[in-house]
């Protein structure tokens, strides 16, 4: 897989895409603190799209997102310097489904889940919707 920095790509706004070399960029876009990894977040034809990782400042592991499309998309956790577990989401089309937050003590201190009464669920049926019509048309594209 292709490694470039931030320096590397181009991103000259107009279709909202990410290019290395004048083609839409497909890799992995780190970011450096000095010598130190501080990030790394995986690219496909130009968006945001796979897995990013940040780590702490001491070296451990602060969160690990997945996306897709340059949204989250799946599974969403943070931890703290130490280690511990303090937030695990899952997302659907950038549309937070359910998050558990902890304190420093392991004590659950925030739940939610998506419910069919929140704006944001029927954000999310949009959401799907054109998701599907878009799968349809690539489909009949390729026929």
């Amino acid at each position: 897989m292709k490694r470039v920095t931030q320096t590397d790509l181009d991103y000259p706004g107009h279709d909202g895409l990410y290019y290395l070399d004048d083609e839409p960029f497909t890799g992995l876009l780190v970011g450096y603190d000095g010598a130190r990894v501080r990030s790394e977040t995986e690219f496909r034809d130009g968006v945001a799209s796979g897995v990013v990782r940040v780590w702490h400042e001491s070296g451990a592991l602060a969160s690990e997102k997945q996306s897709a499309g340059g949204v989250l998309h799946g599974l969403s956790m943070e931890w703290s310097e130490k280690g511990q577990l303090i937030q695990h989401e899952t997302y659907e089309l950038g549309v937070c489904l359910w998050r558990r937050v902890w304190d420093e003590q392991g004590q659950l201190i925030e739940e939610y889940q998506l419910t069919e009464s929140d704006n944001d669920f029927k954000t999310l049926e949009m959401l799907r919707r054109h998701f599907l019509r878009s799968m349809a048309y690539s489909d009949s594209d390729n026929t």
